[in-house]
């Protein structure tokens, strides 16, 4: 089984402060790796969502047209741009 390396994360949106869930940064991916079909960027993260607390919160880099809920890409990963990740040292744990 392939296994990622990540680090644990918060990720907020339109503001640091504004934190909506809980994921993992991917390790070592390039910026021209290609996420959804559009290359990743300098600026950003690839992110696995692994919890989101904010039902109404929008994707910060769309994915087509069309606005993307944060919560219908849990257990899926997307950029993300990093001024709006923050290193979240905690493991989190499923019970």
């Amino acid at each position: 089984m392939f296994k990622t390396k990540g680090k644990p994360c918060k990720s907020a949106v339109e503001s640091i402060n504004n934190i909506i869930g809980y994921g993992t940064v991917i390790e070592n991916v390039a910026p021209n790796f290609v996420l959804h079909g559009d290359p990743l960027g300098i600026h950003n993260y690839r992110v696995s969502i692994d919890v989101c607390f904010d039902d109404d919160a929008l994707l910060p880099i769309t994915i087509g047209d069309d606005p993307i809920k944060v919560k219908d890409f849990v257990g899926s990963h997307v950029a993300w741009p990093q001024s709006l990740v923050i290193d979240n040292p905690v493991k989190l744990y499923s019970i």
